[in-house]
C-alpha cells in the first residue's frame, strides 16, 4: 500500500473521531455515555491504524490492487479487502540494459538502451504463484527489501541482485531482463551500428529490432514492452 495514503487516512478518522467523540460528549450528560463514546472512538483509530493488515491500498498512479476468482483478475482502483489472496500490480517498470561491443574503427563501445513494461495480461504473467507479491514496490513498512525499487521512476539494471526479490515489479523485470540477456547475445554485432542517440531513424530501426526481438516472448508472458531510447559510452 501507499505510505501516504495510509498516513492521511488514519489522520481523517482520528480528525473525524476525536470531533465527534467531543461532540457526543457535551451533548450527553452521563459517565456511562461519555465511556462508550470514547471506547467507540478508540476503536476507530485502532482499525485505521493496523489497515494496512487487512486492506490493501493501490499505489496512485503506480499500481492497482488486483484479486483473482475463478482464474479472472478483478481491478480494484480503491484497493480491496484482503481476506483472501490480493496483488499490488506495478503499472510501468523500466527496466535499462546495455552491452559492449568492437567498432569496425576498431573501437570499444557500449550502447545503453532502456524498456518500459506493462503487465496487459495479469492471468498470464501471475499464473506463476512466485510472481505474486503483495507490494508493488519497495514498501515503507519492511525496508529494506531486496531488489526493490520505490517506484517507477526508477529504472531496473542488469547488475541487480534478483536471486531474491518482495515486490512485483522486480518479478516483470526479471522476465525482461531474462530476454534482453538473450537479445545482446544474438545482437551484439548489430548493435554496433547505433551511434547517435538524437537520430529518430536509429531510434525506430533499434526499436523494431528490440521489440520485435522480445516483443512475442513476453508476450506470451503477459507482457508489453516498449522501447523508450537508447545512450553511448
Amino acid at each position: 500500500m501507499s505510505a501516504l495514503i495510509w498516513f492521511e487516512l488514519v489522520l481523517l478518522v482520528m480528525a473525524i473521531a476525536i470531533g465527534a467523540r467531543n461532540a457526543l460528549i457535551r451533548r450527553l450528560n452521563s459517565n456511562k455515555s461519555a465511556t462508550a463514546v470514547t471506547a467507540i472512538t478508540i476503536a476507530a483509530i485502532t482499525a485505521a491504524v493496523f489497515s494496512p493488515l487487512y486492506y490493501e491500498f493501490p499505489a496512485i498512479g503506480d499500481s492497482s490492487v488486483m484479486s483473482f476468482e475463478n482464474g479472472v483478475a478483478i481491478e480494484h482502483p480503491f484497493g480491496t479487502f484482503c481476506w483472501n489472496r490480493c496483488i499490488n500490480v506495478p503499472d510501468t517498470v523500466l527496466v535499462k540494459a546495455g552491452v559492449t561491443s568492437l567498432t569496425f574503427n576498431p573501437k570499444v563501445r557500449k550502447i545503453n538502451y532502456e524498456v518500459s513494461v506493462e503487465i496487459f495480461w495479469p492471468e498470464r504473467f501471475y499464473r506463476h504463484e512466485s510472481r505474486q507479491k503483495l507490494s508493488a514496490w519497495s514498501s515503507e513498512w519492511r525496508l529494506p527489501i531486496s531488489s526493490c525499487n520505490n517506484g517507477p521512476w526508477q529504472a531496473y539494471k542488469m547488475d541487480d541482485d534478483y536471486r531474491k526479490s518482495d515486490c512485483g515489479s522486480a518479478e516483470v523485470a526479471k522476465v525482461v531482463l531474462n530476454q534482453l540477456f538473450k537479445f545482446n547475445a544474438a545482437h551484439s554485432a548489430e548493435l554496433v551500428g547505433f551511434d547517435n542517440p538524437l537520430d529518430p531513424e536509429q531510434n525506430r530501426r533499434l526499436g523494431e529490432m528490440l521489440e520485435g526481438a522480445i516483443g512475442p516472448a513476453l508476450a506470451e508472458e503477459g507482457l508489453r514492452v516498449t522501447f523508450e531510447r537508447f545512450t553511448v559510452e
